[in-house]
């Protein structure tokens, strides 16, 4: 779950306990909460309608929020497929290793981490595919590279057809250290004077 998917839950929670309460406070007394309400927000038409206002949507929120998880894709440990001879499952750990192989094609590639999203249909199987990787090459042409090669993969060793691979590049590390670096630096530096 994201970080702003978790901040809007905790905010309609925080907002749907504090209607409860003050509806719960028409009805049975909670000191200074109870006497808010009846001499000051109730009396006056306009906030009655606002607090109707509010009430109705917190209301449809919640119906919304609730069909939302009744009805959300479900996520599976593996893919059951039927064929003639009986029932093949592929794992989630058969999709990232055989991701992680062609990663591990790569000398660039460093410290690859393979997550993937399976759904009830094979075709909206997700990769998530991030790793740190050296310079000196191309960046973007590279994930690309690498993108295609994990789905031709994918598709030719599982049989699993895949539309979606994210891949992410933590951070590009430089493929001297930082001693042969200085050195160089220093060599430059001397010729330029």
């Amino acid at each position: 779950m994201s970080g702003f998917n978790r901040f809007c839950q905790i905010l309609f929670g925080l907002i749907f306990i504090l209607t409860l309460v003050l509806t719960i406070s028409v009805f049975y007394p909670i000191p200074w909460v109870s006497d808010l309400l009846v001499n000051y927000v109730l009396p006056v038409e306009l906030y009655r309608w606002i607090v109707a206002g509010i009430l109705a949507v917190i209301l449809l929120l919640a119906v919304v929020m609730f069909f939302s998880a009744v009805f959300a894709a479900k996520t599976k440990s593996a893919i059951i497929q039927e064929s003639d001879n009986g029932k093949i499952k592929l794992t989630k750990n058969a999709l990232e290793s055989t991701a992680l192989r062609v990663l591990d094609q790569y000398d660039e590639v460093k410290y690859p981490k393979v997550n993937s999203k399976l759904i009830k249909k094979p075709e909206d199987t997700k990769l998530y595919v991030s790793f740190e990787m050296t310079d000196g090459h191309d960046v973007l042409d590279m994930a690309a590279d690498i993108q295609t090669h994990i789905i031709n993969a994918v598709e030719l060793t599982l049989g699993v057809p895949l539309k979606h691979v994210e891949v992410k590049m933590q951070e590009v590390r430089p493929s001297q250290s930082n001693e042969q670096m200085e050195a160089n630096r220093k060599a430059a530096k001397s010729r330029v004077q």
